[in-house]
């Protein structure tokens, strides 16, 4: 996929996924696929709900 001017996905290394903060785009984040993937069971799962 070519990548155009207004493109402003974040980059990273293979085996590393990538997100930025909306607000900020300079603000990105990295971790390896195998952190994204414990991160993301970990929401799925409840434990970073906050609770009253």
């Amino acid at each position: 996929m070519p990548v155009r001017d207004d493109d402003h996905r974040p980059r990273a290394k293979r085996g590393e996924g990538a997100l930025r903060e909306s607000d900020d785009a300079d603000s990105v984040v990295t971790m390896t696929t195998e952190s994204w993937a414990l991160l993301t069971d970990a929401v799925k799962a409840g434990e970073y709900d906050i609770t009253a």
